[in-house]
């Protein structure tokens, strides 16, 4: 764990120091994504999260891409039923998760650049992770109602691939990757690490 801070950390101060002496902002350089994911939570709701993604990146040279993105699940409901081991009593339980995340983010082309119609990259990242979720239980045959939000907030670390290929009036792209929690705020059932698989549409925001 303290690996994989020390690496990402390396990889922030040396691309920090790339940039301003390779590097001049040019508008016509940044791109906008749009598209949908699924994220599986390895925790113990063991469930996959459809959600969408918006993200905005600049590519820095041909090699290099850097982007910031927004991602938010579709709220998820989780339902459940047993007996209380003292009283025999039985219950109904129901947990609604709200997922949210940030990530910013380097893509490096292993595969052709990022202006061929196509090309193929790794993803190295940093993340924010925050949900939301309460728990509702409900005792058989009697009044009682149990009501109790939690919350998760966690660093992310993040290793992935894509690819993306020419439309002509967009690109089109695919990614797959992994995020890894570094620590945080965590109640117990609220899941913490994830994969992830996401596809959609990337548009040139200027004239190259």
């Amino acid at each position: 764990m303290n690996k994989l801070r020390t690496c990402l950390a390396a990889l922030i101060l040396t691309l920090g120091s790339y940039l301003p002496s390779h590097a001049q902002f040019d508008p016509a350089y940044l791109r906008l994504d749009v598209g949908a994911h699924l994220n599986g939570y390895l925790k113990e709701i063991n469930q996959l999260n459809p959600g969408a993604n918006l993200r905005l990146s600049y590519d820095v040279s041909e090699f290099i891409t850097l982007a910031t993105q927004f991602s938010y699940g579709i709220p998820l409901t989780v339902l459940t039923d047993g007996t209380e081991p003292i009283s025999g009593t039985t219950f109904n339980a129901e947990q609604k998760y709200n997922f949210m995340n940030a990530h910013l983010m380097m893509h490096y082309y292993f595969i052709n650049d990022n202006e061929d119609d196509f090309g193929a990259y790794g993803t190295l990242g940093l993340g924010y992770a925050l949900t939301n979720s309460t728990y509702k239980m409900t005792l058989t045959g009697a009044p009682l109602e149990l009501s109790k939000p939690f919350t998760h907030q966690s660093p992310l670390g993040l290793l992935g691939v894509g690819f993306q290929t020419n439309l002509e009036w967009a690109y089109l792209f695919g990614e797959a990757g992994f995020n890894l929690a570094l620590g945080g705020k965590t109640d117990t059932n609220l899941p913490a690490s994830f994969w992830t698989v996401s596809a959609g549409l990337r548009f040139n925001l200027g004239e190259r």
